[in-house]
């Protein structure tokens, strides 16, 4: 069973944001597999250098011991039910 994540990017035409108008943005959307969000929580934790036990302890905690650790606990709140249920 997949379960999509989406990502918006907006592309716009024009040389400078300032000069375009919302009829020339294109939006294109990507969806991301559950392998996509296994890697992007494993790198989250690797920049972290933390496991994802510890970093869930330092939510717990209320207190991360960097800055890569708060990511890494932003990435794995927002998808791990995802992965958690593939």
């Amino acid at each position: 069973m997949s379960h999509p994540a989406l990502k918006l990017h907006l592309a716009a035409q024009g040389e400078e944001l300032g000069t375009v108008t919302p009829t020339q943005q294109a939006v294109v959307v990507e969806e991301a597999t559950v392998d996509d969000l296994r890697v992007a929580m494993q790198a989250a934790l690797d920049d972290a250098g933390l496991t994802r036990a510890e970093v869930e302890a330092e939510a717990r905690a209320g207190r991360f011991s960097s800055e890569d650790a708060r990511r890494a606990w932003f990435v794995i709140s927002s998808v791990a039910d995802l992965v958690d249920q593939a």
